[in-house]
């Protein structure tokens, strides 16, 4: 049985996994999981306004993780977690069976395979939107449109007060992540010789923007799936059933097609 990596989003913490984790039921005693926070999220130190961070030290504080498991490693991950979790595949592909990601983010997909509308809308983003200012990002505005973007116009004032302070003091990691994904290609580089299967779900209330990427990323694997399930972007904690049936048949089989 090959043991799992797990690895969250922005945001978030390792704790994101633990409804997934409860559904592993019995498969859970036959291998080694891990559920790592990233640094500056969960229980490590805050990263403050101007410390360094991002996408390469965050891969860098991953390779311990999936070094530390047995020789064959399912990486399962979400959103910026899912982009982490390709990344990770690509510097241990002998020990990678799979990735399993919920609606991995990689923007440049647009550019790379899209049509000149998809790419008009990627330069318009750059250009227009305030997520990739340096003196706005980190901000509690900035908080607000980053989550409300992926999760709706309510994400935000649905969240306690104490959830709000929490997710603003993490912030500035949040934008350093959203930096690094708006400008890596190493994926749509890669994309066509990808070393291992790819096992890709969306939520069928997600972002237009969000599953566009993964509709046009998926064809260029040499072994994809792509698999709708209900909810949205959070669908692996808001509906972990939904997101349980495609997966837990994909560790089971890697070559099942995930259908259900």
């Amino acid at each position: 049985m090959a043991d799992i990596l797990m690895i969250h989003g922005s945001a978030s913490s390792g704790r994101f996994w633990k409804p997934f984790v409860t559904l592993l039921g019995d498969r859970a005693n036959d291998r080694q999981i891990a559920a790592p926070d990233l640094p500056g999220a969960g229980k490590n130190p805050v990263l403050e306004r101007g410390q360094p961070g991002g996408l390469d030290a965050d891969i860098e504080a991953l390779l311990p993780a999936i070094d530390g498991l047995g020789d064959e490693v399912d990486i399962v991950g979400h959103s910026y977690g899912g982009l982490l979790a390709l990344r990770l595949a690509l510097l241990r592909p002998q020990k990678t069976r799979q990735v399993i990601a919920h609606e991995f983010v990689c923007w440049q997909a647009l550019a790379r395979f899209g049509t000149p509308q998809d790419i008009q809308t990627l330069e318009a983003f750059s250009k227009e939107t305030r997520l990739l200012s340096e003196d706005y990002g980190g901000t509690e505005g900035w908080t607000r449109e980053f989550l409300e973007f992926w999760n709706g116009p309510t994400a935000w004032t649905s969240l306690p007060p104490r959830f709000q302070q929490h997710t603003v003091a993490r912030a500035w990691k949040s934008f350093l992540e959203v930096r690094d994904v708006f400008a890596d290609t190493t994926l749509v580089d890669r994309a066509a010789t990808f070393p291992v299967p790819v096992r890709i779900t969306t939520g069928t209330h997600s972002p237009a923007a969000a599953r566009r990427v993964l509709t046009l990323f998926a064809p260029h694997f040499p072994d994809a799936r792509l698999q709708p399930i209900p909810g949205g972007h959070l669908a692996p904690m808001t509906h972990p059933e939904g997101f349980a049936k495609p997966a837990l048949q994909w560790l089971d089989n890697p070559h099942h097609d995930g259908h259900v």
